[in-house]
């Protein structure tokens, strides 16, 4: 009981790891896809202005 017990927790805390830096990329790509698109707009706009 004891071994399989710290095996188990030692997995949750192993893929709960793996699941939250997944999370993190995952909302730090949407983030920066949100700030080129920004961009792109603010360099469409200059180029309309000129």
């Amino acid at each position: 009981m004891g071994i399989k017990t710290i095996v188990t927790i030692a997995a949750i805390l192993i893929f709960g790891h793996i699941a939250a830096v997944i999370v993190w990329l995952i909302i730090k790509i949407r983030k920066g896809a949100e700030r080129d698109a920004l961009r792109r707009k603010k360099s469409a706009e200059i180029e309309k202005g000129e």
